[in-house]
């Protein structure tokens, strides 16, 4: 039983799984528009498969039972630590402090908007009319402002460009 939940984490590659943990570059990294939709999108493509539907319903629902379910539990955290990482390699990139060093804040944000996806994930697989994920970008947005009234409008404009990245 535990090789066959083991199997089947691992055959499903969730959609932050292969996120950079680092940009080598401003032009490369995403803004946080892209960053925002970036991981709403992850969010559409497990609503709209359903293998990985399930599989996010495993990590989601069977994570309590933390000595019971290890794997399961090990694959979460995988998953929302590449997500975080994520979220903290692009900001750290897009805002510094005025003595060139990362903004305090961005750990704090990027956990914020890691709680936000796995709760939000959670409660549409519980309910699915109460939660419209399709707006998740949107306050993935609206919790990164923080960072940006505490910055240069130079800064502003930068994270908000489109220019194309690939991420």
């Amino acid at each position: 039983k535990e090789a066959l939940l083991d199997a089947v984490l691992h055959r499903a590659p969730l959609p932050w799984d292969q996120l950079p943990a680092h940009f080598n570059s401003l032009r490369r990294t995403p803004t946080v528009k892209q960053l925002s939709r970036t991981l709403g999108d992850g969010l559409q493509q497990i609503v709209a498969d359903l293998h990985l539907h399930r599989v996010t319903l495993i990590l989601l629902h069977r994570t309590e039972l933390v000595a019971e379910n290890y794997l399961v539990y090990c694959r979460l955290t995988r998953t929302l630590n590449c997500i975080k990482r994520y979220i903290v390699a692009a900001l750290n990139m897009r805002f510094k402090d005025a003595d060139g060093s990362p903004c305090r804040d961005i750990p704090t944000i990027a956990t914020s908007i890691k709680t936000l996806l796995t709760g939000s994930m959670y409660e549409w697989l519980l309910n699915q009319g109460e939660v419209d994920l399709k707006r998740i970008p949107a306050m993935i947005e609206a919790l990164c402002s923080p960072l940006l009234s505490n910055h240069q409008t130079s800064l502003r404009s930068a994270c908000f460009s489109t220019e194309s990245v690939v991420v």
